[in-house]
């Protein structure tokens, strides 16, 4: 039995994760091509928390060694390419290039905190 999400609460990257093996079994049913575009719908959505994790990670370390890492920006690229208000992935970019390590981490943080928003739609 397929269990449909609410979509009036925010998405995790569990239920994300149980969504995609819901998927995966009904196309492996039905070869339903509907089923296969919610897998990459959906898949797309994992990269992303994926994406919002190494940001995060980077938010952690950040009083303490630099940003400017190829995952961070990998992850800045990668969301940069769906969210539709830039501003964040600029703020964040900024950020990269600041050399106070309080300023960064407070650029930081009131970036994600949107990019949270839009990864947990």
């Amino acid at each position: 039995m397929t269990r449909i999400r609410d979509t009036s609460l925010p998405m995790d990257e569990e239920t994300l994760q149980e969504q995609i093996e819901l998927a995966v079994v009904r196309y492996g049913e039905t070869k339903d091509p509907a089923a296969r575009q919610e897998i990459e719908q959906l898949s797309q959505r994992l990269r992303e928390f994926r994406h919002l994790a190494t940001l995060e990670n980077a938010l952690d370390r950040c009083r303490f060694e630099g940003m400017r890492t190829p995952e961070v920006r990998k992850a800045l690229d990668e969301i940069g390419k769906t969210i539709t208000d830039q501003w964040q992935i600029e703020q964040i970019w900024n950020a990269l290039h600041e050399n106070n390590e309080e300023g960064r981490c407070q650029l930081v943080n009131a970036a994600l905190n949107p990019i949270r928003f839009y990864v947990s739609r």
